[in-house]
């Protein structure tokens, strides 16, 4: 249902001039994701969730190896703003060399959205890291709600998803996307730097964000369609 939403076609001869059943779905999924991002962001100023956190965090502790503390430490990153970002960035020079327009734009507004909305939201909320145990692996600085390697992991997942969805990789990118945003979270709560609301907070923000910016890109090239520029 999900890879449906995304089926937008990103070439304007493809656009269909109405507003489909789809089209409205996916508005719907937008704002029901709005909501418990609100209602999330809410439940964590107010502390209502920091007894699940801090036992869910207790407990994949419990499991730390010395092998496992190696390995997440150094692959982390893989999901952090800056590599999401160069990532995205090689992605959209190919885009661009091959004159992918609006594959380019909904690739790039779904990641500078996203940072944006992360920024923004960890300003508002300023929830503190965690600090469960003496031995951190790592030290992170800012504020812990959302998190930005959750948040961008997704968008650039998302966006992919989107961009290959008509194409023979559209599984691939489903399978590998989903591996690659699980892991990214589970890394960030193995190492103690979020709270498993910062990840679940970061996955739905940069999830609905990413759907509006198809959704959005969908609508203009709908009207591009129905009402085209007459050459002069």
């Amino acid at each position: 249902m999900v890879g449906h939403m995304l089926d937008i076609k990103l070439t304007s001869h493809e656009a269909k001039p109405r507003i489909t059943l789809m089209t409205i779905i996916t508005i719907c999924l937008i704002a029901s994701l709005s909501l418990i991002a609100i209602k999330l962001a809410r439940d964590v100023q107010e502390k209502e969730t920091l007894g699940f956190d801090k036992n869910i965090l207790l407990a994949i502790h419990s499991h730390a190896t010395p092998f496992l503390n190696s390995f997440v430490m150094h692959t982390t990153d893989i999901g952090s703003p800056l590599y999401s970002a160069l990532a995205a960035f090689v992605i959209g020079l190919v885009l661009a060399y091959r004159k992918q327009l609006y594959r380019f734009l909904v690739l790039g507004g779904s990641m500078v959205g996203a940072a944006g909305l992360a920024f923004i939201i960890k300003s508002v909320i300023e929830r503190p890291r965690p600090d469960l145990w003496h031995h951190r692996l790592i030290h992170e600085t800012g504020f812990s709600f959302i998190s930005g390697h959750a948040t961008m992991s997704m968008a650039l997942a998302a966006a992919l998803v989107a961009l290959l969805w008509r194409t023979k990789w559209r599984w691939w990118s489903i399978g590998l996307g989903i591996i690659y945003v699980v892991y990214v979270g589970f890394s960030r709560l193995y190492l103690g730097a979020h709270y498993p609301t910062d990840v679940l907070g970061g996955w739905i923000v940069a999830f609905a964000w990413v759907l509006i910016v198809v959704l959005t890109f969908h609508l203009l090239l709908t009207e591009k369609q129905r009402y085209p520029r007459k050459k002069s």
